[in-house]
């Protein structure tokens, strides 16, 4: 395992997971709080923050849930995992493929996925255009490119308690998340004035909603956050 990963507080397991194009310093404010109840890994995607570029070529989604998965060992099992945009998505990946692993899943701002072709790509034809702007290392988009509807199909499959939580402002992902708060039979909480980045602007009300995950009831009634 190459990723940075900073490991906090005592507890049930919870690891963080950031986007692309950021990094665990995303988790600044939330995972502090978090760390009082929980032990909490935030860690850097490869290629960002402080993780090493790996090279053009090796990034995919396969080496993203490999190392999401070695970052669940160090924290320990059954594991909450709380995922930003693609790290939702990863969070998701993990919870189809190791359903024993997950305690609960925190999603923000994220999806999963699309079903047909050409929603896909669309897709990656979007993030390989952003690699461009993000900072990251060339080929890096490797890890948000989609090439099957793994994770859509398989939300079924998914079980146990779960929350999303979405900025207001951050109409792209509203859709996803209605769908998703369906599928999830989860709650959906929109943090008023909140954008994409809602775990840095807004992170106490982030930090708040995953703190209480594990005493949700499923619910698919949406509800706002107040600032």
């Amino acid at each position: 395992m190459t990723v940075a990963v900073d490991i906090t507080g005592e507890g049930p397991g919870l690891v963080l997971t950031h986007g692309f194009g950021g990094s665990r310093r995303t988790w600044d404010t939330v995972a502090p709080i978090l760390a009082t109840r929980f032990t909490v890994g935030a860690w850097d995607l490869p290629g960002h923050g402080e993780s090493p570029d790996v090279g053009v070529g090796n990034y995919s989604r396969e080496l993203a849930l490999e190392e999401l998965a070695g970052v669940i060992e160090q924290v320990g099992t059954p594991v909450i995992l709380v995922g930003h945009s693609l790290g939702g998505y990863l969070s998701m990946a993990h919870a189809i493929d190791h359903p024993t692993d997950v305690a609960s899943l925190g999603l923000v701002a994220t999806g999963p996925g699309f079903r047909k072709p050409e929603g896909r790509e669309k897709w990656n034809r979007t993030v390989a255009k952003a690699e461009e702007t993000f900072g990251v290392p060339t080929g890096s988009s490797g890890m948000v490119q989609q090439n099957d509807s793994r994770v859509i199909d398989g939300l079924g499959s998914i079980g146990g308690p779960a929350v999303l939580v979405v900025g207001e402002f951050d109409k792209r992902f509203h859709a996803a998340h209605e769908m998703l708060a369906d599928k999830l039979k989860a709650p959906s909480v929109v943090i008023e004035g909140g954008g994409h980045q809602v775990q840095e602007t807004h992170g106490d009300q982030v930090a708040a909603v995953i703190s209480d995950l594990g005493g949700q009831s499923p619910s698919a009634a949406p509800r706002k956050a107040s600032p």
